[in-house]
């Protein structure tokens, strides 16, 4: 859905939204990444409590899954790098080979964050996801307690 909307020292523009505000607008963030605006808006809202919930449960973050339950349940790691290595590779390639300054190169350079960040995206997006099931299912979620030691 496109909107017309008033932001102050900018003047009007106009905002795709991907969904419906909700509450009162306090602030907007406008960001420039990798050759498109964002526009990232805080809203204040009526916070409602998650449906009370007595079950527990443990987590074991770790490096073959990217976490264990205590209830035996593994939640795989996606490897969205690994399955856009290619491309990656590809691109990386592409802008290697192009020569410093020129225009082709910006705009390679350009597609290759663009591939970076859709990977980055996804990686957050799955987490995202993992971690709001988690949430909406139990009341009590207790992490390993990790003591990593260096040596050197």
């Amino acid at each position: 859905m496109v909107v017309q909307g008033r932001l102050s020292k900018i003047g009007n523009v106009r905002i795709r939204l991907h969904r419906e505000q909700q509450g009162k607008i306090k602030t907007c963030t406008i960001m420039f990444k990798n050759g498109k605006y964002y526009a990232c808006f805080s809203c204040e809202v009526e916070s409602g409590p998650l449906p009370v919930s007595e079950k527990q449960i443990g987590i074991d973050l770790g490096l073959s899954q990217l976490a264990v339950t205590s209830d035996g349940k593994k939640i795989e790691s996606p490897k969205f790098l690994r399955k856009s290595e290619e491309k990656l590779k590809r691109k990386q390639h592409t802008v290697s080979k192009i020569k410093r300054g020129s225009n082709r190169r910006r705009k390679a350079v350009r597609k290759l964050a663009r591939l970076h960040e859709k990977v980055a995206n996804q990686r957050k997006d799955y987490a995202h996801k993992e971690s709001r099931k988690l949430v909406n299912e139990y009341g009590f979620i207790a992490f390993e307690d990790l003591s990593i030691q260096v040596q050197g």
